[in-house]
């Protein structure tokens, strides 16, 4: 049997550009498809034909595509850590990105929801009637359209009822694709419903105003 361990070149998956300036190579590591791009745009596919007005543009160009993609990042670690659940799904409603309150708010773990169906592979969590509203959410984000207000009902690993206000947003210039992002505000502690029915306070009033001489019997 062979040894089961594969021969690779490292860790370095994604190649850092800083990788290039240190290779001292009159061509780009080919490993990183993004700054070749950006290379070919403003350069060339030589760095020794190039003007100092090319480098230049070439040099400002990564560094703009590194602070975006540091924003992205800081933007991804403060959806983790959100204080309020947020989950991604593509357009296949295959959950892409669980954060860690709704690990918190539901008992369920990234390693068990990475994946997952959210309308057929996990019942235990989502029941028929929020998959429906689910499956209503994501088709009208591929229409661009975000829905506000909804309320999503989980089952609990406890088996208790997790009940969100959720707002469904469509998720955009996703290099996956289309999909859908939905944060939510855990409700289950409000008393249902959201908004009191006005029945009490209308009793109220009419018992104040039927004692009141001044205003009964005209009418």
């Amino acid at each position: 049997g062979g040894s089961g361990r594969a021969s690779g070149s490292g860790p370095a998956l994604l190649g850092h550009p800083q990788q290039q300036q240190q290779q001292n190579a009159p061509k780009p590591q080919p490993r990183n498809s993004v700054i070749r791009k950006i290379m070919q745009q403003t350069i060339g596919e030589n760095f020794e034909h190039s003007s100092i007005p090319q480098m230049q543009s070439f040099v400002n160009s990564v560094e703009t595509y590194c602070a975006t993609t540091e924003s992205l990042a800081s933007l991804g670690k403060s959806l983790y850590t959100s204080t309020t659940m947020v989950f991604v799904v593509d357009e296949l409603m295959r959950i892409i990105l669980w954060n860690d309150f709704a690990i918190k708010l539901s008992g369920f773990g990234r390693e068990e929801m990475a994946g997952r169906n959210l309308l057929n592979d996990v019942p235990f969590l989502v029941p028929p009637q929020t998959a429906n509203a689910l499956s209503e959410a994501l088709a009208r984000c591929m229409q661009g359209v975000p829905l506000t207000g909804t309320m999503l009902e989980f089952t609990k690993r406890d088996r208790s009822k997790l009940t969100l206000l959720t707002t469904c947003t469509p998720l955009l210039s996703n290099p996956a694709g289309q999909g859908m992002l939905v944060i939510g505000h855990d409700i289950s502690h409000v008393s249902q419903p959201l908004i009191p029915p006005p029945a009490p306070a209308v009793q109220y009033d009419n018992k104040s105003l039927a004692g009141t001489p001044a205003i009964s019997d005209h009418g």
